[in-house]
């Protein structure tokens, strides 16, 4: 076992890859006589790995080649950020060489130094005068546009810093917690990495000793979301003191898991070990069927709580206090950024228990009664999880939370070991001392809970309406005098619109209620960038009302801090026009994409604005010109990124076949989705071939076939499919399957490709068939914004040419 998070010495296995495949193009380009074709095979295999820089660097130079020079010097650029600990030197002056802005206006480039000079002197200013969230989301943004380094440097500083990181900690307004920036942050590849556990490294933090062979960067990710998570476990235990460090454990594969940690655990996912004080678990993925990359996060919260349940007591737990409050922090979220999330509801639970209360079974008093060594049964989990919520949840009339003393009196109870009678004492602390009215008898209690959780799915599950329905919570308990109570309402309502900028306006006024001038700004200045955003939608969601907005915030900032406000006007007012002189030479030397990215570049700077998002969309409908970049999903090396019912699929020459029992002429289909595990962001294109086959033995063909996609929780998902007799239907999944809209379509002919494609912008969804758009519509509070996979129903299916087209430049507010 190896100490530290360095291994120094060794090339990693991709950066080493991405090199001989580099060399390999250089020379498999020099046989092409003609430089497009070269072009092309660049392109083609960058889109196996948009972000390698050796491949980006190879296609810069073969579209630069080919005359491209547009595109040639754009990837250059993006490869030239992404090369370190290299010598840039040479790389640099091959792409000024390239650059005919540099050539001509040099004073463009020595404007651009001066302003991010002075950009980074006022992000310093800011966190000197202790506005810490502002000042990471500045050098957030500064990261995100270019040059990383010195802005990396900040934030790794403001990290350090126990003040800042508190604010962070606290407020979790996506800000990053590592010096990297990551757009869009992925699982580790596992191709790259199977070592033995004998090579595992280990890092200790306040609390945590973190061991795992998956490599560096995991090692950091555990370490640094169990260290905010333990501020949630001292929260809802009411833990001050120090505690015995506890191990964590996390394996490469299920194989090393259960050679090292016995076979006997071959059931468990995950585990704890009280008189050892250690966690257990493994990369999912490697399970069969393998499950998502997110489902490590949810088996570590809730394990490593087990420490403090094993806390209270020496002796014996009812089951459901002891599952049921570990079970409560599976919800928390590990945010792109590194950021905890943690008192997120964990929908695969809220749904359990919808179904459980409407069966009837297990009922309520089974599970409170339940009081035996080692877990409860399966079934138990999501009522055990439904009762620990509604105890700290609930809210009387007066939005006290009512339930939350008794039950943390009811946890202090069993630091004595006494004789009992579980059902009785569940009573005594939950009826009897509450004395609530209406609440006489547990039947009484198991009614008022059962509306309240259904009152909770019906708001949860619900579609963008439903997020009115935790703002009128939110307005009431500012009323009602609890102005703290009600951020957590407001998030909620984030989460089922989380670009609504009126919502996140009153959250802002409440920081500002609650003195939290930091992270009122901030917010404030997120409704800024959604109104500039909103006012050029074709159809405002507040028409003429997002202008005032943008200038109520302004105000508002300034009333908060002066200099501050003044500091932010003047940014826009100069980086606006520098940004829109340096596009437009770019323009003018027939260069658009690299016009739109100058210009985009300073639009994440500020996080939005409405001159350049205007100039940015008409430059892309002028010259047609996009600055996604493509990435094929599902190769040969890439199985591993998948997960659901994997079984079903098989890999190979580069198609991929999908076989789910026989085509029959029935009613039901069975059908089978597996999903790639990459998170995608709000805009992107998702395209595939397909082609049914017949099935010798029935002659029938395949009764469905296409593309899946989902949003965040990939719980609630959609499908496009081609149908046996030749429609094509567009259908949602919420627990049942719903059509959204079906179309006649000619069948698909013997051994032909049909091309399907979705793609989400927002909340905007098209789709294609055959290059033909078929759908256009916008479904506001809907989550499109996740994962994207395939269905095959009753037979056999061929796919190929799978690939996703996607950017990182955020929404405003996101």
């Amino acid at each position: 076992m190896k100490a530290g998070t360095k291994i120094s010495g060794k090339i990693p296995f991709g950066r080493w890859l991405g090199g001989i495949l580099a060399a390999c193009l250089s020379i498999a380009a020099a046989t092409f006589s003609d430089p497009r074709e070269a072009m092309t095979l660049a392109l083609r295999e960058l889109e196996e790995s948009p972000e390698d820089p050796d491949r980006l660097l190879a296609a810069a130079r073969a579209c630069y080649a080919a005359g491209d020079r547009d595109q040639g010097l754009w990837l250059g650029q993006l490869a030239q950020r992404s090369l370190e600990n290299r010598s840039l030197e040479p790389i640099e002056r091959e792409l000024l060489s390239w650059d005919p802005v540099h050539a001509e206006q040099p004073e463009l480039r020595q404007e651009e130094r001066r302003l991010a000079n002075k950009m980074h002197s006022s992000a310093r200013h800011w966190e000197r005068r202790g506005f810490f969230l502002n000042a990471a989301d500045l050098a957030t943004a500064g990261a995100r546009s270019g040059s990383a380094k010195r802005w990396d440097e900040l934030l790794v500083r403001l990290q350090s810093k126990p003040e800042s990181r508190s604010q962070m900690l606290r407020f979790g307004f996506l800000l990053p917690s590592r010096s990297r920036i990551l757009e869009n942050r992925e699982a580790p590849d596992q191709a790259q990495r199977n070592p033995a556990w004998e090579s595992a490294v280990e890092r200790k933090t306040a609390n945590y000793t973190v061991v795992t062979n998956l490599g560096d960067e995991v090692l950091e990710s555990v370490a640094e979301a169990m260290e905010q998570m333990n501020r949630f476990y001292r929260e809802v235990f009411q833990v001050a003191g120090k505690m015995d460090r506890c191990t964590i454990r996390v394996y490469s594969d299920r194989r090393e898991y259960l050679r090292h940690e016995g076979n006997n655990r071959s059931h468990l996912s995950g585990f704890y070990v009280s008189n050892s004080n250690y966690v257990a678990t493994y990369d999912p993925r490697s399970d069969d069927p393998p499950r998502p990359w997110r489902d490590l996060w949810s088996t570590l919260f809730h394990e490593a709580a087990h420490q403090f349940t094993d806390e209270i007591s020496e002796g014996l737990l009812p089951s459901w206090l002891n599952e049921g409050t570990a079970t409560y922090f599976e919800g928390a979220i590990l945010l792109p950024d590194m950021t905890v999330e943690p008192n997120a509801i964990p929908e695969w639970r809220l749904g359990a228990l919808r179904a459980a209360l409407d069966r009837g079974t297990p009922t309520l008093k089974s599970v409170v009664s339940y009081y035996r060594p080692g877990s409860y049964p399966p079934m138990y989990y999501c009522v055990g999880w439904g009762l620990t919520y509604f105890l700290h949840h609930y809210e009387n009339e007066r939005y006290e939370r009512i339930y939350l003393p008794f039950y943390r009196d009811y946890l202090e109870s069993y630091r004595v070991e006494m004789a009992h009678d579980p059902f009785e004492r569940f009573q005594e602390y939950f009826i009897r001392k509450p004395a609530m009215s209406g609440i006489a008898t547990f039947e009484d209690f198991e009614r008022r809970f059962r509306q309240w959780i259904q009152k909770l799915a019906d708001d949860y599950y619900g579609e963008q309406d439903r997020a009115g329905a935790w703002v009128e919570r939110a307005r009431r308990q500012r009323a009602a005098g609890f102005p703290a109570l009600s951020l957590e309402s407001y998030r909620l309502a984030l989460h089922k619109q989380p670009d609504a900028g009126l919502i996140r306006f009153e959250l802002g006024q409440t920081l500002e209620e609650l003195g939290e001038k930091d992270a009122a700004i901030l917010c404030y200045r997120q409704v800024r960038r959604w109104a500039w955003f909103d006012e050029l939608r074709k159809e405002p969601l507040a028409p003429g009302r997002a202008v005032d907005l943008a200038d109520e915030c302004l105000d508002r900032i300034r009333s908060l801090d002066r200099g501050l406000a003044e500091d932010l006007r003047r940014r826009e007012q100069t980086l606006v026009p520098f940004a829109m002189r340096r596009a437009r030479a770019y323009l003018d030397a027939g260069f658009p994409r690299m016009a739109t990215t100058v210009a985009d570049e300073v639009d994440r700077t500020l996080g939005g604005h409405p001159t350049l998002h205007r100039f940015i969309n008409e430059l892309q409908r002028i010259s047609g010109v996009d600055t996604r970049r493509w990435r094929r999903v599902l190769s040969e090396r890439d199985e591993h990124r998948w997960y659901g019912e994997t079984s079903h699929y098989r890999i190979e020459d580069g198609e991929i076949s999908g076989k789910v029992g026989k085509s029959h002429g029935g009613t039901t289909v069975d059908y089978r989705i597996v999903f790639v595990d990459r998170p995608l962001g709000s805009r992107y294109r998702f395209e595939a071939e397909v082609m049914t086959q017949e099935d010798p033995e029935t002659g029938h063909r395949t009764r469905m076939l296409g593309l899946a996609f989902a949003g965040r929780d990939a719980i609630t998902y959609w499908t496009l499919t081609l149908l046996e007799h030749g429609a094509v239907v567009l259908a949602d999944y919420q627990g049942g399957w719903r059509d959204r809209d079906r179309f006649k379509m000619p069948p698909a002919r013997a051994e032909e490709w049909v091309p399907l494609a979705i793609d989400v912008d927002g909340t905007q969804l098209r789709v294609f068939v055959r290059g033909q758009e078929i759908w256009n519509k916008s479904l506001e509070g809907v989550d499109l914004g996740g994962h994207v996979g395939l269905v095959t129903g009753s037979g056999s299916a061929q796919f190929r040419h799978l690939r996703v087209l996607t950017e990182s430049r955020p929404l405003p507010g996101r």
